[in-house]
């Protein structure tokens, strides 16, 4: 279960995080990556369909959550789904320099 996964710290050069959100993770991400990795984030956010909004950030969250790395790409947009639905997405391209 990824709620207790605990990731080795320094380990990663690369973490890529798609469509999946577990708020709990953010700080192990971070120190999982080693100087110099490259986080990769994309998943969606409040407007979004879903059954359950836990599962759905905030406006600039990802970002924010995100600044002790170094940002080198952050957007959020609106997407059509593969079921032809109006979603939002956050995309997040972050190295960790320290």
């Amino acid at each position: 279960d990824l709620k207790i996964y605990r990731p080795d710290k320094d380990k990663y050069d690369l973490i890529i995080n798609i469509n999946f959100l577990e708020r709990i993770l953010f700080p192990y991400i971070k120190e999982a990556l080693k100087k110099d990795g490259v986080l990769i984030f994309e998943t969606f956010l409040e407007g979004s369909p879903s059954k359950n909004s836990d599962f759905l950030l905030r406006k600039n969250e990802l970002l924010h959550s995100f600044l002790s790395l170094e940002i080198v790409f952050y957007q959020e947009k609106e997407v059509i789904t593969c079921k032809n639905e109006k979603a939002y997405k956050a995309y997040l391209v972050a190295i960790k320099r320290c």
